[in-house]
């Protein structure tokens, strides 16, 4: 009885943890987000809970990510592309945009730059879906960039998520 009763529990803490795994993995952090500067908390995405995330021509997508940094990041830049089995291609409205005024804290106020070191923050940031973007499966890379100056950046957090971008 007591070892029927264990496999049952065993089961179900297997099935707990497994869909809990599925459900956070819409998103991977790429392999270039160093691990020591950056650590993605949580993020969302509008209407997007498995992939691949449908991205909707004419719509806006909304993005909130919350993230740590361990040291202190004066600018940040955001870097956003959409890779296909055509190439690499930057998503227009929020590509190389200043990432600071993005920047909240955990009780939704501004905090824009600089980032002070052990904090954790929001990121907030909307993207519109041209209509003349093609219907393709993609995959979105969206990164904070640190510039340390002309000749140097380094990434704060990144993260990839398959998408499906459609009329």
């Amino acid at each position: 009885m007591s070892r029927a009763i264990f496999i049952v529990i065993f089961a179900l803490t297997c099935l707990t943890f497994l869909t809990e795994a599925v459900l956070k993995s819409y998103y991977i952090q790429c392999k270039d987000s160093p691990n020591s500067s950056s650590n993605i908390r949580s993020l969302s995405i509008t209407n997007c809970n498995t992939p691949p995330c449908l991205l909707k021509k004419g719509t806006t997508v909304s993005v909130e990510e919350v993230f740590s940094v361990n040291k202190d990041i004066s600018k940040l830049k955001t870097r956003v592309f959409a890779k296909t089995d055509y190439g690499i291609f930057p998503f227009l409205s929020v590509n190389n945009q200043d990432a600071c005024p993005n920047i909240y804290n955990m009780n939704d106020t501004k905090a824009e730059c600089p980032l002070r070191a052990n904090g954790i923050y929001k990121y907030k940031n909307e993207f519109f879906i041209y209509r003349f973007y093609p219907n393709v499966e993609v995959t979105v890379t969206w990164k904070l960039i640190e510039e340390v100056n002309q000749n140097k950046s380094n990434v704060i957090s990144c993260f990839e998520v398959d998408a499906r971008i459609k009329i």
